[in-house]
């Protein structure tokens, strides 16, 4: 499936150059909304999963901001820019999709709700379970009523389907706004940023896993605890929703490519020294 659309005038003049440039004829266009062939969707598969990532600009990128809790050093080794989605095709292919969130709900939501309909059926046919994570490069609150709640209805019409994100928002993962919000069955991680910690420990204490960033040297290996919590190791799958409460979720640190970074000029990769406290060092 195709979705295309072309940017009124007005839509086009509000954008950042960056932006701009992507799009010089104003005609947006991207093949398909959730990806089922990431790094991540793929180690799904050996657990049972099907899994569906929908991925999006990150930060302010696309000019509107996504993700609001974040930190200087998370936007800048966001993995927007590393792997399939760091080459030119990937970085255009998430800002369409981002284009097209904004400027054109409707047909969006639509097509997001048709994927996830034929994944659920791909998953039923193979006999395996289903899995859907819309914020793979993005930290939206889609059960907002600014976001016209898409998420409550989308769990509604797809209740076989896991519904799970990482968020760097520590009020959504708060029971009372879980409760509030009708998000029962909607997994959440919340995310270590470098500078959060008090908050993590906060949602540690209440049962709500936190994943955190490690720079681990060659032949390193995750620690077993940190900061006198358990870790597991969350690179083995994606899937949070089996892993056991109240523990960190332990990420090794990838290295993004410098070049396609943001606010990050030249050649090679971000090393962790660069983003201070955001990747843990042992």
């Amino acid at each position: 499936m195709k979705y295309s659309f072309k940017l009124t005038e007005r839509e086009y003049l509000v954008l950042p150059k960056h932006v701009q440039e992507l799009f010089p004829d104003r005609n947006v266009s991207v093949g398909y909304l959730l990806t089922e062939s990431s790094t991540k969707t793929i180690k799904g598969l050996d657990y049972g999963y099907l899994s569906q990532m929908l991925y999006l600009a990150p930060s302010d990128l696309s000019g509107m901001e996504l993700c609001a809790g974040k930190s200087d050093a998370c936007a800048l080794v966001c993995l927007n820019a590393s792997g399939q989605l760091g080459l030119s095709s990937g970085i255009k292919a998430t800002m369409a999709r981002t284009l097209l969130f904004r400027f054109r709900p409707l047909l969006f939501w639509t097509g997001v709700s048709e994927e996830i309909a034929r994944g659920a059926r791909k998953a039923l046919k193979n006999g395996m379970g289903h899995s859907v994570r819309l914020n793979g490069t993005s930290d939206v609150p889609f059960e907002a009523r600014k976001n016209g709640k898409p998420l409550k209805e989308l769990m509604r019409l797809y209740q076989n389907t896991r519904f799970y994100d990482y968020t760097k928002l520590a009020g959504r993962c708060l029971p009372e706004y879980v409760a509030r919000h009708g998000l029962k069955d909607y997994h959440l991680t919340f995310s270590f940023s470098g500078e959060n910690w008090r908050a993590c420990e906060m949602l540690l204490e209440r049962g709500v896993s936190v994943a955190v960033c490690f720079d681990l040297k060659k032949g390193e290996q995750l620690p077993e605890t940190y900061q006198g919590y358990k870790v597991i190791d969350g690179d083995v799958h994606d899937l949070r929703f089996l892993d056991e409460r109240g523990v960190i979720v332990g990420l090794r640190y990838k290295l993004p490519k410098r070049k396609n970074a943001r606010n990050s000029e030249g050649k090679g990769t971000i090393q962790a020294s660069e983003v201070g406290s955001f990747a843990v060092s042992l």
